[in-house]
């Protein structure tokens, strides 16, 4: 895998311009294998593209398509909420009015192994509960 797409509330055309509280959502620590702090198991380690934390300069997190496609777009930036999460830096993601399936695609910078069986972990925060499509 060389990109990682999200598209948050699949389905529904965003509406971050006139209600940014429920169309703006934040993510991070992006890993290959449990989540991060957790114990009693391995973080997979099979590449140097993963994990994702968005810590360093926010250019060197690109997102295709000029930061999303269809209404989506994401950015890095600081962390706004820290009691979940204590990372200075986070991945956000806007969900404009649109094609219903808006968001973005994260350019890994090189190719991730995926070993057979693997999953991920993100840590997400959103003002609602929300669905959120992860493709590679």
């Amino acid at each position: 895998a060389t990109g990682i797409t999200l598209i948050f509330d699949n389905g529904t055309v965003g509406a971050a311009e006139t209600d940014p509280d429920n169309w703006t959502f934040l993510f991070d620590d992006i890993v290959l294998g449990e989540s991060w702090g957790d114990t009693g198991g391995d973080v997979v380690d099979p590449d140097p593209v993963l994990p994702v934390d968005f810590e360093g300069d926010p250019a060197a997190f690109v997102f295709l398509e000029g930061g999303g496609f269809e209404g989506g777009q994401a950015s890095v930036v600081a962390n706004p909420d820290t009691d979940g999460n204590t990372s200075a830096q986070v991945g956000q993601m806007l969900k404009f009015d649109g094609a219903v399936f808006g968001g973005a695609t994260l350019d890994l910078g090189g190719t991730a192994n995926l070993p057979s069986g693997s999953a991920f972990t993100m840590k997400v925060w959103s003002q609602r509960p929300v669905p959120v499509l992860f493709k590679l």
